[in-house]
């Protein structure tokens, strides 16, 4: 979405100025007026860049902004005074990074602006659904339990996240095993064999010719397949911040067999967790749609969330414009539709989130018990390939001198 620099006036008609992302002019307009703002003029600029750290400065993890909220939480229950608060979070702060973020945050509530305004004026730490939950939180006056419900929020994204790396751990250790005992040998062995073959005049089979050109290829050509695994991987781990790959890469993940089953479940448990969060705080439905789409952090879902909007706007249900989509499973769905009935759907969004935690432990563990046996196999498939075809000119050998 685009990003805007804007310049508006409060309800006591002081001049405000400042930037923020919004989907279109009217969207634009819209969340100013939810701040109490009402914009006099306007301009597209380009993203603010992220803030660059300084050197070995550490990252701001997941882990510190659920810490940051606990914290704030507890003290606003407490009764102390935001920017009290922020200084006695920002003095006790052992990461460097967030200590500078919080400090800028004290100042600029110091200065006159509001705890929500602050933190939008750091959209690379505090993400849009972040600050729009704050900002209902002034409005109602419940920022203790607001900041709550973040740090609930964000603590099970933390454990998802975890669950899901583990998942992975082992599979990323052996397959770069059997990567660098496959080199080890094609380097290294197999031209021993080679040579001694050639000496010897063997007669060899296709497979062992197979074996032995791979063998040349990744002596002859090794810095070039280097250089093509780091693009891949660069292209992975950077591609989708692409705005052009993001959507095939993502797409492609939720397509990939076995593993795409579970990234599909923790995109669509993401946002629904989040639409109840955004929906139990008081946020509008289409406004809710919108930041819980970004918050789920993927393309396709994304798209899907826009086909839903536009479906919401016009007058229908929000069940039948999820079935509509094609992309969430019939039981969030039927969730969905009875929270309508029933007037509590921001509760059943939550519940069809915690349904979708439960799931995603279970394909998880089915997963683990798949992927185990399954890469022992292949890692046995490669190593038994690569000694058959070594020693099958052994055993053609063996077998003339006896006829001899």
């Amino acid at each position: 979405m685009p990003w805007f620099s804007y310049s508006a006036r409060d309800t006591s008609g002081r001049p405000v100025e400042g930037v923020l992302e919004a989907a279109d002019e009217r969207d634009l307009r819209a969340r100013l007026r939810e701040r109490g703002y009402y914009i006099t003029a306007y301009e597209v600029v380009p993203a603010p860049a992220a803030p660059r750290r300084a050197f070995l400065e550490p990252r701001i993890t997941l882990e510190d902004l659920t810490t940051f909220s606990f914290q704030l939480a507890e003290m606003i229950n407490a009764g102390l005074p935001i920017t009290q608060a922020l200084r006695a979070i920002r003095e006790q702060t052992l990461n460097r990074s967030l200590k500078r973020v919080i400090a800028e945050v004290e100042e600029e509530v110091e200065g006159g602006l509001s705890l929500s305004e602050a933190l939008s004026r750091h959209p690379h730490v505090f993400s849009r659904m972040y600050v729009g939950l704050v900002q209902t939180g002034e409005v109602g006056g419940v920022l203790d339990m607001v900041f709550t419900r973040l740090a609930q929020y964000l603590d099970r994204e933390l454990n998802t996240r975890r669950k899901v790396r583990s998942t992975y751990i082992y599979p990323a250790f052996v397959l770069t095993f059997a990567t660098l005992v496959l080199s080890f040998l094609l380097v290294f062995v197999v031209p021993l064999f080679e040579r001694l073959y050639g000496r010897l005049g063997a007669q060899l089979p296709a497979l062992t010719q197979g074996l032995l050109t791979l063998s040349r290829f990744v002596r002859g050509y090794w810095p070039g397949i280097l250089v093509g695994l780091g693009l891949v991987v660069l292209g992975i781990a950077r591609g989708r911040r692409l705005p052009g790959l993001r959507p095939l890469l993502d797409r492609l993940t939720l397509h990939l067999p076995v593993v795409g089953v579970l990234a599909k479940k923790v995109v669509i448990s993401r946002f629904v967790y989040a639409l109840g969060m955004l929906l139990q705080g008081g946020v509008p439905i289409l406004q809710a749609l919108q930041t819980a789409g970004e918050a789920a952090d993927n393309a396709v879902l994304q798209a899907g969330v826009q086909t839903m909007r536009g479906l919401v706007s016009e007058g229908h249900s929000l069940d039948s414009a999820m079935q509509r989509t094609a992309f969430f499973p019939p039981l969030v769905v039927h969730l969905v539709a009875t929270g309508q009935q029933t007037g509590t759907l921001d509760q059943s969004l939550l519940r069809a989130g915690e349904f979708l935690d439960r799931d995603i432990d279970y394909t998880i563990r089915r997963l683990a018990a798949f992927l185990e046996p399954a890469l022992t196999v292949f890692v046995g498939v490669v190593v038994g390939f690569i000694l058959v075809s070594l020693y099958l000119p052994v055993f053609n050998l063996l077998r003339v001198l006896q006829r001899r």
